[in-house]
């Protein structure tokens, strides 16, 4: 099964729009049901451009930023840390009005740059 099937059945609306324009750059993650679609960037330097797309695409219309967390991941168990070993992440929580559907944004950091440019102006 692939993890677009994986991922929470509101998501695959814009699922395959987003494996289309960014490919291999943002992974959609197998969840729980009961967990929000969550997508992983693979690559930090498409944070921007992820998280623009996100916004103005009208089948993504994640218009609203609920939160933002950083976590340290230095003391985390094996299975919790991502696999590129970066330490540190940020999650970003997503909120389309239009479409009443949440959706988490995850960017793993190393620890000597743990840096992405902002969102907001």
């Amino acid at each position: 099964m692939s993890a677009l099937a994986s991922a929470p059945s509101s998501s695959l609306t814009y699922a395959p729009v987003l494996d289309k324009r960014f490919g291999p750059k943002a992974r959609i993650e197998a969840r729980p049901a009961k967990d929000i679609a969550t997508i992983t960037l693979t690559d930090r330097s498409a944070y921007i451009e992820v998280a623009r797309f996100l916004r103005d695409d009208p089948a993504c219309a994640f218009d609203l930023l609920l939160d933002l967390v950083s976590i340290d991941l230095l003391n985390a168990p094996a299975p919790l840390r991502p696999r590129d070993g970066s330490r540190f992440q940020l999650h970003v929580i997503l909120y389309s009005t239009r479409r009443n559907d949440h959706l988490r944004l995850i960017v793993n950091l190393p620890e000597q740059n743990p840096r992405v440019p902002t969102l907001v102006n």
